[in-house]
């Protein structure tokens, strides 16, 4: 990914206030990104959005095989 991709794609999670970003100069520029607390509730929130979708699928998953 180039360095102007990555800028693209994290754009709307940090105007959004889910990541932080910052840049620093270690012989070449190196782009670190944090997850804030808004950032990780939501994912933690789409995960469990994920699973709550899934358990039907799971449950008959098991249920043919018994």
């Amino acid at each position: 990914m180039t360095n102007g991709n990555l800028s693209v794609h994290l754009t709307m999670p940090e105007d959004t206030n889910y990541i932080l970003i910052s840049k620093t100069f270690e012989g070449k520029t190196r782009t670190y990104v944090t997850a804030t607390p808004t950032g990780l509730a939501s994912f933690n929130n789409y995960l469990h959005t994920l699973r709550l979708l899934l358990k039907p699928l799971t449950n008959n998953q098991t249920s043919s095989l018994n």
